[in-house]
């Protein structure tokens, strides 16, 4: 503050006007007080258009000039409508001074603005009532205009925060001044509403109970509070708490935190207790603290910290109270095959029994677009063409999920080569993943654009090529999982990719020949999804591998705290001490061991210890290698 207390009487002097202005700006930070409605401004006038008052029934017009102002209410409309509302705000807040850009308005007029306060925001002004308990002249007002695009709203039931600057949950809002959102008004009882202003300068209602004796709702958390609100049955109109008027709502209470007791938040001399038990949180999900020392130790519900965490991941197998447990994905299922070969357009094929089945096809044709059918059922070739020399092929695909098993016969049209796998494990529906093909001259290797799929995918090559005999690598993989050469002609393989191999969309897919320096050749790749994806999950823990896609020995993480079965949640004491063990050596170091949920005094074929025993049934956990 900088002026000082004044008192019935006194004198005022011009020396005390600047601090007086200080003092009042100060105390409007971001004060909600009653308005009357909005005037937008956001378009320049034209010569003459006119921005009419009505102040208890008396007009008071303002003219828009885009000369020099001669009449009292001109304005002078400088170009932009920013320029002109500044002008318009100006001889509002000071109508008895003329100047270069307005003209003073009559005494009477002058009069009749005092009873009114403005706020600009942008293009937009707003009006508000200067009534307080004693002194309220104001009884009525409305305003309208022909600028062209203005327009005059009446928001009697909003309020209007003047600017300010707050710190919201650590962020410092600079608010420009605004509207509040509209207020609806309660149905049977009174009630009270609280504003808040948010990190973003977002103003909101938390809106009360109705009651015959109402309360303010609790504060929400992470905003800043600024009033309370009265609202009444029927009500039209809001009111600062200095007018109130009968059947009206009001202002209730200014709760600005403006003033708050000096607190050193770095020295504490007493403990830091809520004022009830599990009322009250240090940090939020949305607004976490950077980093929490403690002396000896933090506890939840009476337990150390860490020493359980429940997973949202579910069990992937039974998993008994005691036992060691480890996290990651389980693996797919291993897509194989039962048959496979070479044959022609009416060649027949035995399908095994096995579940999950599909039959790949692959045709290779001259004549024109390969088409037809697997013991009676269609193929939907997905078909491409490449030029080698002076020839065309085509190069045709199709998956036939679950085939009748038993021999069965192809009858396929335009097809010089046919190539089919009998696979077992795939999925059942849209059991292909992604598939490319390409054509060669005279190279050693080719490339497919393609992704080869993320869930443990089988990746599949037909190659022909005059002369060729060994299949060298697809993607930078050996594929040995079946091939097979027809004398000194056509090359084609199967090959399984293994769990979680993955390619990123359009990179290629290079498949590599040896035993040839160049020839003409055809390659095509799918992507098969296996019946089973991988999925995370948790499992019994064990040493016995370390190999890549087991995480039995990687992932252990903790001890489990409950029994489980396979799909359920399960509680995992991750650090501290892990309670319900038995059998345990005092003071002795344990391991993991090879079999599955199981831990012992000697490694096991992977070392991983996993904590050391402090009593026979609770051993401290360590989690190292």
């Amino acid at each position: 503050m900088r002026s000082f207390r004044v008192v019935a009487g006194q004198n005022g002097y011009p020396s005390q006007f600047d601090n007086l202005r200080h003092d009042a700006r100060g105390g409007a930070f971001l004060l909600a007080h009653q308005q009357l409605g909005a005037l937008a401004l956001p378009t320049t006038p034209t010569n003459g258009q006119t921005i009419t008052f009505t102040v208890n029934g008396n007009a008071i017009t303002l003219t828009a000039v885009t000369g020099t102002p001669t009449n009292p209410g001109d304005v002078k409309a400088p170009g932009t409508a920013a320029a002109f509302a500044a002008n318009v705000l100006a001889i509002l807040n000071q109508p008895q001074t003329t100047t270069a850009n307005a003209i003073a308005l009559s005494a009477a007029n002058q009069q009749l603005l005092s009873y009114l306060s403005f706020s600009l925001v942008g293009t937009t002004i707003t009006f508000s009532s200067a009534n307080n308990s004693i002194f309220a002249p104001l009884s009525s007002f409305t305003a309208s205009t022909t600028v062209t695009g203005a327009s005059w709203t009446a928001q009697a039931m909003q309020l209007y925060v003047e600017p300010g600057v707050v710190y919201v949950s650590g962020t410092r809002v600079i608010f420009s001044g605004g509207s509040t959102p509209t207020v609806t008004a309660p149905s049977s009882n009174p009630r009270i509403d609280v504003l808040t202003i948010d990190n973003t300068g977002a103003l909101a209602w938390t809106t009360g109970t109705e009651a015959s004796s109402p309360s303010a709702p609790t504060y929400p958390a992470n905003k800043v509070a600024l009033c309370e609100l009265y609202n009444v049955v029927g009500e039209t109109a809001l009111y600062d708490f200095e007018n109130q008027t009968s059947g009206q709502g009001y202002v209730y209470n200014d709760v600005r935190p403006f003033l708050q007791p000096s607190m050193n938040w770095s020295a504490f001399s007493n403990d830091l207790i809520p004022d009830g038990d599990g009322t009250r949180n240090l940090g939020s999900p949305s607004f976490e603290w950077e980093n929490i020392y403690a002396k000896s130790g933090i506890f939840l519900n009476g337990a150390p910290f860490g020493s359980q965490l429940t997973y949202a991941a579910n069990a992937l197998e039974s998993i008994s109270a005691g036992a060691p447990v480890a996290v990651g994905l389980s693996q797919a299922t291993d897509i194989g095959y039962d048959t496979s070969g070479e044959t022609n357009s009416s060649g027949s094929v035995t399908i095994g029994s096995n579940a999950n089945r599909a039959l790949l096809v692959i045709v290779i044709g001259t004549s024109g677009t390969p088409s037809g059918t697997f013991a009676s059922q269609t193929l939907s070739f997905t078909t491409d063409s490449y030029t080698l020399g002076a020839t065309t092929y085509q190069v045709a695909t199709a998956i036939l999920v679950a085939p009748p098993t038993g021999s069965g016969a192809f009858s396929i049209a335009n097809a010089s080569q046919v190539y089919y796998w009998s696979l077992y494990n795939c999925a059942q529906t849209t059991p292909q993943a992604n598939r490319a093909t390409n054509g060669a001259h005279n190279a050693t290797s080719i490339a497919a654009s393609m992704a080869l799929g993320a869930d443990g995918a089988l990746a599949v090559g037909v190659i022909a090529a005059s002369g060729l005999q060994t299949l060298g690598t697809i993607a930078g993989n050996v594929y040995n999982e079946h091939t097979f050469t027809n004398g000194s002609g056509p090359t084609y393989a199967l090959g399984e990719a293994g769990v979680s191999i993955v390619y990123p969309s359009g990179q290629p897919v290079t498949i590599s020949m040896s035993g040839a320096s160049s020839a003409d050749w055809l390659a095509a790749v799918l992507s098969v999804k296996p019946a089973s994806v991988p999925s995370e999950g948790l499992f019994n823990a064990s040493s016995a591998s370390v190999a890549a896609g087991n995480t039995r020995c990687t992932g252990f993480v903790g001890f489990a705290v409950t029994s489980v079965t396979a799909s359920q949640s399960l509680t995992v004491a991750i650090n501290g001490v892990a309670t319900g063990l038995s059998n345990l050596a005092l003071g002795a170091e344990y391991y993991l061991n090879d079999t599955n949920g199981t831990i012992g005094t000697a490694p096991g074929s992977n070392t991983r210890k996993v904590g050391v025993a402090v009593s026979t049934t609770q051993l401290a956990i360590t989690n190292g290698w």
